[in-house]
């Protein structure tokens, strides 16, 4: 990991100073640098992690903008899924990695891909994901919920290098119940304290990177759910009507302002939304349908990592 996100594990503000300030993490990670020097030792792990970041990014945008299912990149399309959803990349990939690639494509993915293609855009690269990350999160919780299995939770440090790279160049499986139980963190010569807080930091990031996914594609959060927020009310409001029950009290946000509708959040609400929010319930509807009833291979790796998200202790609950 990086000095910098070794500081955002110990702190949870900048205005302590930074890495550079008293206690910082600043030279922490490679003992014998030091990031106020012109050293590039200490920099390469947040160039590689912003470099890794930025190709997430593309990926998001050309889902997001509908490029990614554009007709003329029907025959590369192939070679994307190949290269996104390869088990060995997933695999090899940290979770703090695994993170941004479920924030920053995954779900835009699932956000922006037309309904009439889901079967061959969403469903090849949706798969073989929740595939893996209900894999990785068993793997990761396993020796946090039974701490006495032989599988440490604890981060790898330099001193235990040589030994992790021996049970990693044997690879299998041995080699990634160990890697997902310290959540794939290598944090060099890191102080104990600062390092278990950046492994469960990491743990819970990317539990809280699936939770919001599935809260976006099933429309609990984000755009979508102020369409079934709106959707809800305009329900009440119409048993409200049709059993003729006394005027009940209505929160002033809801309340029409100077003849403009609002919407459940108490903001205006746009001209024409009542077309737009008509074809968002469309698309939430057909979503839905599809992730639960049509592909049975995402519908029991769903339901199957919620089941067992259900075992994490309190302590860490998302």
């Amino acid at each position: 990991i990086s000095d910098d996100e070794a500081f955002l594990a110990k702190f949870q503000d900048g205005h302590s100073g930074g890495v550079f300030c008293e206690g910082g993490t600043a030279g922490s990670i490679v003992s014998g640098t030091d990031r106020r020097d012109l050293n590039l030792v200490p920099r390469w792990s947040g160039w590689f992690n912003e470099l890794r970041n930025t190709c997430f990014q593309m990926l998001g945008l050309a889902a997001a903008q509908r490029a990614l299912f554009a007709p003329e990149l029907a025959s590369l399309f192939p070679q994307i899924v190949a290269v996104v959803t390869n088990s060995s990349h997933l695999r090899a990939m940290e979770s703090r990695h695994l993170t941004q690639y479920l924030k920053q494509f995954t779900e835009l993915l699932i956000l922006a891909c037309p309904s009439t293609l889901y079967a061959s855009h969403l469903g090849p690269i949706l798969h073989p994901v929740l595939e893996h990350v209900q894999y990785r999160l068993e793997k990761t919780w396993a020796p946090v919920i039974n701490p006495s299995s032989s599988v440490s939770s604890q981060p790898l440090f330099t001193a235990d290098s040589d030994k992790a790279a021996e049970v990693a160049s044997k690879g299998g499986e041995a080699w990634f119940v160990s890697y997902y139980g310290r959540n794939g963190l290598f944090v060099g010569d890191l102080d104990p304290t600062t390092a278990e807080t950046a492994t469960e930091k990491s743990r819970v990031d990317l539990c809280r990177a699936y939770a919001d996914m599935l809260q976006a594609a099933f429309a609990l959060k984000g755009d979508w759910s102020l369409v079934l927020a709106n959707n809800a009310r305009q329900e009440q409001e119409k048993n409200r009507n049709s059993s003729r029950q006394p005027a009940q009290y209505v929160p002033k946000n809801q309340v029409p302002q100077d003849g403009v509708a609002l919407n459940a959040d108490g903001s205006r609400k746009r001209e024409h939304q009542g077309a737009l929010d008509a074809r968002k319930t469309l698309r939430i509807n057909k979503i839905c349908h599809y992730l639960l009833l049509e592909d049975e291979r995402i519908a029991g790796n769903l339901t199957l990592s919620i089941v067992q998200c259900l075992q994490f202790p309190d302590a860490y609950t998302v």
